[in-house]
């Protein structure tokens, strides 16, 4: 049971979700955008998190076809983050066609705080035609620097084919990154279901080299609500997941737990009550 801590639990029921997004979701109507930018959203592409103070909003932009930071300041003022020598505040990569009106994305925008630095991860597709979409698609990173003077530090990985896992949100545990994502082709066993997957971080490439897949298919629901770590009392580290099924209008919330056994990690996940009559939920904050 969740004893003993407390947590902020955003619940949208379905009966309500209209009228709640009106008025209190659509960042539109509670942020202000810069002067002449439209700040139009891409559902999943826009992710927000608290780094050093500051609260940074992460957007993939449906207009320009590019990653764009900002930050939301006590007013709820969005401010452009302008970083390094070219003062700008969008994040290339290098891939060829990056831009181009017919890229979209897989997954969701990501972001995540790794050894104190704050990164990001979007999945972007190659360039393709509407008759022909393409498959191949490149897996975007980019540390932001904090402050703004210094250089975002962006890469990419070509990924051949459709991907095997969406990814759709992140943490860290010791020295691992860890992506939440879901097996994504049709014909695979778990096809839907949840998993682990472990990314090392070399730091003399200064980039993260994927590991392996831990499958947690006994994680419910298909729609990633957040994660938030958690440590006892007596030291022991493990995280509350906030998932949701849109199909049952469950909210699911549950522990991950680790353990070591002949020197490697696993996971493990114990369910928590479920919520019904819901359309969403998002974890937003805890302790």
């Amino acid at each position: 049971m969740l004893c003993g801590i407390s947590l902020f639990l955003l619940i949208l029921p379905a009966s309500a979700i209209s009228q709640i997004y009106q008025l209190n979701l659509n960042p539109d109507s509670v942020l202000h955008g810069p002067t002449g930018d439209a700040m139009m959203w891409k559902p999943n592409g826009t992710v927000t998190i608290g780094a050093q103070g500051i609260t940074f909003l992460i957007k993939y932009d449906i207009a320009e076809y590019l990653v764009y930071v900002y930050t939301i300041d006590h007013a709820g003022n969005i401010v452009s983050y302008k970083m390094g020598a070219g003062s700008h505040n969008y994040l290339k990569f290098g891939f060829s066609q990056e831009g181009n009106y017919n890229n979209g994305f897989n997954g969701n925008s990501i972001a995540f705080m790794f050894n104190g630095e704050l990164w990001h991860y979007i999945n972007q597709i190659e360039y393709g035609t509407y008759l022909v979409p393409a498959e191949d698609s490149y897996d975007c990173f980019a540390r932001i620097p904090i402050p703004n003077t210094g250089e975002p530090r962006t890469y990419y990985d070509l990924i051949e084919g459709a991907p095997s896992v969406i990814k759709k949100g992140a943490f860290q545990h010791d020295s691992t990154l860890y992506f939440l994502g879901t097996y994504a082709k049709s014909g695979d066993a778990n096809y839907k279901k949840w998993c682990l997957q472990r990314y090392t971080y070399n730091s003399g490439q200064e980039k993260f080299i994927y590991n392996s897949t831990i499958p947690m298919t006994d994680i419910p629901g298909e729609y990633f609500g957040g994660c938030i770590e958690h440590v006892s009392e007596s030291g022991n580290h493990s995280l509350i997941l906030n998932t949701y099924d849109r199909t049952s209008g469950d909210i699911c919330l549950g522990w991950l737990n680790t353990y070591t056994s002949g020197g490697q990690p696993y996971w493990t996940y114990v369910q928590e009550p479920v919520v019904t009559n819901g359309s969403a939920s998002v974890i937003v904050g805890g302790s």
